[in-house]
């Protein structure tokens, strides 16, 4: 766009209209920094993301294994799953298993009845952090 005025001595004079240089940088840094805060958000979006479905995935693999637990019968519990063993879920594929993923059975006292039954799953995050997860139960005569 351009705008005519007069110039002293009579002649019309044409200013160009438009952004300078000095406009478009700012423009432009403001941008740049809008733009980073969205990866930053974007990036959190995506820890949180990962860490939820690891811990649904997780979750899902302690009912599995508490229910296991579960079914087996009272005097036999503490045979078959001894305080401290490990308890593996024939029906995960190994792709569904998680980094360094393991399943524990510990009992508060092996002898009581009613029998209190910690079912643990721990697992190794996609960001390397140690995580886990613990289901408790009460089982009876």
């Amino acid at each position: 766009m351009r705008h005519h005025g007069k110039h002293k001595g009579g002649s019309i004079r044409y200013k160009a209209a438009g952004i300078s240089l000095v406009e478009t940088i700012v423009a432009v840094a403001i941008i740049a920094l809008g733009v980073t805060a969205l990866m930053a958000q974007l990036e959190a979006s995506y820890r949180i993301t990962n860490v939820n479905r690891e811990t649904n995935k997780a979750v899902a693999h302690l009912q599995a294994a508490m229910e296991k637990v579960i079914a087996t019968p009272f005097g036999d519990i503490v045979g078959i799953h001894p305080n401290g063993s490990s308890v593996y879920l024939d029906s995960i594929s190994a792709e569904d298993l998680m980094t360094g993923e393991y399943i524990t059975v510990t009992y508060a006292d092996e002898n009581a009845d009613p029998l209190e039954i910690t079912v643990t799953v721990c697992w190794t995050s996609f960001d390397g952090r140690s995580r886990s997860r613990s289901l408790t139960t009460m089982r009876t005569r």
